[in-house]
């Protein structure tokens, strides 16, 4: 039994929600990427789970109406941000209203999830960029309940979780705010933690992508020291994400990478800023879309805790793809694929990369060599 072309599944978990039997798993595919398997000896074919795909059927999708380049207006929360901190930001907002939130969370000890976060201590959690695909588990019947009373709920999570989510409330209620990430694509969990078992790093406990000191993998133990520190450049998994190798199949269709979106705030990097923007940039600029009124309302009650300042559409839609089209599957990944199968990762993405890498290496080597630096100078000043 199929709910979706395998091809557009995006493992947003909606059909493992709104089953009434519980006979929905998910089980992984060839690169572990996850999918929905339907117990068929429980199953009793009420079609809830084909009715609740967003790949079946879309939720409601806006067109923005406004498109902001912002920041945290406090230094600490935007030092330790990836980008402009607005994402910490509308969980802070949340969070002081007596709300929740849920986002993806860096803790490793059960699998990367989606979490819930119920005090601002526990924001850290949720802080920075992660390269790989949350697993929602149950969380859409959570915050169903929790929608039930009088708190607010902000949901943080890539185009097709909030989609997933819409879809199994079966409407956008006034009291949650839903908040879709600028999403590249996601790798699978299990080609992140055959990696890290490679490096030695598999005991880890917090797992970091992306800060403000640059692009990097470090996982930390339950004390937060670090155990593995790799820069992008320098390590197998991070540069398959980057060349789009490890992605699962529906990222590369993806039905929400376009200029319409399914959330109230779409937050990402505002890249293609342009530099005669007012707002000062020296360490990332958060891009903030308002596709709805009450994503503008909320947004704007965020007024005193931002600097923001109001930018061109075309500008935001210029300098970020995935708000044009899907991430395109390179010529090599059939051969990541088919070398994973009988090799595994380590020596599959080897092969796959090896041209990048060189190119990559010769490029830092000329970067950091002195003599190529003193020609830089020379030529600059003829």
């Amino acid at each position: 039994m199929t709910i979706c072309d395998r091809e557009k599944c995006s493992g947003c978990f909606a059909c493992l929600n709104v089953c009434p039997k519980n006979c929905i798993s998910m089980v992984e595919g060839k690169l572990g990427h996850i999918y929905p398997q339907i117990d068929e000896s429980v199953c009793i074919n009420c079609g809830a789970c084909a009715r609740v795909c967003p790949q079946n059927d879309m939720p409601p999708l806006y067109m923005p109406r406004a498109a902001y380049a912002t920041k945290s207006a406090t230094l600490e929360e935007y030092e330790n941000a990836s980008s402009g901190g607005l994402a910490s930001v509308l969980s802070r907002k949340i969070l002081a209203e007596g709300g929740v939130v849920f986002g993806c969370g860096s803790d490793m000890s059960e699998g990367i999830k989606h979490i819930k976060v119920e005090t601002e201590d526990d924001l850290w959690l949720l802080r920075g960029s992660k390269y790989v695909q949350s697993h929602i588990d149950s969380i859409y019947r959570e915050i169903k309940e929790i929608l039930k009373g009088d708190k607010r709920v902000l949901f943080i999570g890539t185009p097709c979780q909030v989609g997933g989510l819409i879809k199994y409330l079966g409407k956008n209620p006034e009291n949650l705010i839903t908040a879709d990430l600028i999403c590249h694509g996601v790798p699978s969990q299990r080609l992140l933690f055959e990696h890290l078992k490679t490096m030695g790093a598999d005991g880890g406990k917090y797992i970091t992508f992306r800060e403000k000191a640059g692009s990097y993998i470090r996982v930390s133990d339950s004390d937060k020291n670090p155990i593995y520190y790799s820069e992008s450049l320098d390590d197998d998994y991070y540069l398959g994400f980057l060349y789009n190798l490890t992605l699962r199949d529906s990222c590369h269709n993806c039905s929400f990478s376009k200029n319409e979106r399914c959330s109230d705030i779409t937050v990402g990097d505002f890249w293609g800023l342009s530099p005669e923007a007012k707002i000062k940039k020296p360490n990332g600029i958060s891009i903030a879309l308002i596709n709805t009124d009450k994503g503008g309302a909320f947004f704007d009650s965020c007024g005193e805790l931002l600097e923001s300042e109001e930018r061109p559409l075309s500008e935001a839609f210029a300098g970020n793809r995935n708000l044009r089209s899907p991430t395109e599957k390179p010529e090599a990944r059939a051969k990541f694929t088919k070398n994973y199968e009988n090799k595994g990762f380590k020596k599959a993405i080897k092969k796959a990369l090896f041209k990048k890498r060189l190119r990559s290496k010769t490029i830092r080597f000329f970067q950091k060599s002195r003599l190529f630096k003193k020609l830089i100078n020379i030529l600059r000043h003829k």
